[in-house]
């Protein structure tokens, strides 16, 4: 059986966690439907939940106009069970902001627009690969620095990266491991 929760109009607002859990052989899908909604704010964690061999899937895909996210807690999974997440990206983003340290677990997962407006010292942490059609930090928009961390041994793919740092704010990338890692630029580059 499929759950399919049609999200409209909004914005909507989860001050806490927000588990997506498929159990059994059901398949969960948040649709974001062709009249919005056009924001969704995670106060907490965004979880997918796989304590069986259930489905999980996330379309933006739907909506007439973007649907942006704002998460200020972590994306990660819980469970042991072989289900599988599917992310079908809009042309909407997702925010990540908080100044706490925040680990993103896409596991490969084509998602939305990334923006890193996350100010924490500790930063904003990928543990795990992603496709994306852009990356965009401005430091001095946030008024702070911006670190952000990559899985060692890991591919990201990255269409656009626009990112901007001042001496006072510095944007940072750095490997979660201490392996030589590489910038492979294909295309244009503006410095």
């Amino acid at each position: 059986p499929l759950a399919d929760i049609q999200l409209e109009n909004g914005p909507y607002v989860f001050t806490g966690n927000l588990k997506l859990e498929a159990t059994g052989t059901e398949e969960i899908s948040l649709s974001n439907n062709i009249n919005g909604p056009t924001s969704i704010t995670v106060g907490g964690d965004l979880i997918f939940a796989r304590p069986a061999a259930g489905n999980i899937t996330i379309n933006n895909n739907h909506a007439t106009v973007p649907v942006n996210w704002l998460i200020n807690g972590n994306v990660r999974y819980s469970g042991t069970a072989n289900a599988s997440v599917n992310w079908t990206p809009g042309s909407g983003s997702i925010t990540f902001a908080t100044s706490t340290a925040q680990n993103i677990d896409f596991r490969g997962l084509s998602v939305d627009n990334i923006v890193s407006s996350n100010t924490s010292s500790s930063g904003l942490t990928f543990n795990s690969s992603f496709t994306t059609p852009s990356l965009y930090v401005n430091t001095n928009a946030l008024g702070s620095a911006a670190t952000i961390y990559f899985a060692g041994s890991s591919t990201f793919t990255i269409s656009t990266m626009n990112v901007s740092g001042t001496s006072s704010f510095p944007v940072v990338f750095k490997s979660t491991n201490n392996a030589q890692w590489l910038l492979n630029n294909t295309s244009l580059n503006s410095v």
